[in-house]
């Protein structure tokens, strides 16, 4: 994310996800002898994490956002600067309980 988070600018959705077919870091040398792929994209290996959608200045939330998180289950929704939330904010979390 580092690598690209200065190019996002502009209404965006991001999707954090796991890959669960990357065991470990292989030679690219031995995947082409193998015939493997290195990283493989199939639905039923990849595990999301989290969506970010809305407004970003240089990869951080600036503007109206909303994060939903599969780890803790929990969804912000409101108004961010800086990746920070900063007016009208909520978190709703799995149990109902919410979070201003």
């Amino acid at each position: 994310m580092e690598e690209i988070e200065e190019g996002i600018t502009g209404f965006a959705r991001i999707i954090r996800y796991k890959n669960h077919s990357i065991s470990k870091i292989i030679a690219r040398e031995d995947v082409r002898a193998s015939g493997q792929q290195l990283i493989k994209t199939e639905p039923r290996s990849l595990q999301i994490l989290s969506i970010e959608e809305g407004e970003f200045v240089a990869g951080r939330k600036n503007g109206y956002a909303r994060v939903i998180s599969a780890v803790d289950g929990s969804c912000e929704v409101g108004f961010w600067r800086d990746d920070i939330p900063w007016g009208k904010y909520c978190k709703y979390h799995i149990s109902g309980n919410e979070e201003l």
